[in-house]
């Protein structure tokens, strides 16, 4: 189940919708799933992200035993604030019960295209990455390190 959190650096802040296992327990290390949301998300709540996050626990079989993360881009698009949004990621990526070596990425629309951009620019930071309708700078695909499923 969904509850909201916040994030802040400095001036910024970034309301997220955050999805633990049902075992959670903060002695465990557990993969996190990030999930980008596209235009249609600009300006919406993180509950409103939540209740819309196509990543969803109902979807999975209960042994699937990770964290989702769903951001709720305030901005025009995720680019205005990008290098925040990388500080949140690693952010919630140094939290004591993420796995750093099983961090996955995903997107749709303007969300893909953040997706891409955040596999061309910090591939570091991620396992893998499945993204739906998003565009992507193309001609800097070589610095992607890990596996991508891209649907469209």
């Amino acid at each position: 189940m969904f509850v909201t959190e916040n994030f802040k650096l400095n001036n910024y802040s970034l309301d997220f919708a955050i999805d633990y296992p049902s075992s959670f327990d903060k002695s465990q290390k557990y993969p996190v799933i990030f999930y980008f949301h596209g235009m249609g998300g600009v300006g919406q709540s993180a509950e409103f992200i939540a209740q819309n996050c196509p990543v969803r626990r109902e979807r999975m079989t209960d042994d699937m035993q990770f964290i989702i993360v769903a951001p709720a881009c305030q901005d025009f698009t995720w680019f205005e604030n990008f290098p925040n949004v990388v500080e949140f990621i690693k952010d919630i990526i140094s939290r004591e019960y993420v796995d750093e070596k099983r961090v996955y990425l995903s997107g749709s629309s303007m969300g893909g295209y953040t997706s891409w951009a955040l596999s061309i620019m910090h591939p570091e930071l991620f396992t893998a990455a499945a993204i739906c309708c998003g565009a992507g700078m193309y001609w800097a695909g070589f610095r992607v390190t890990f596996p991508v499923r891209a649907y469209h």
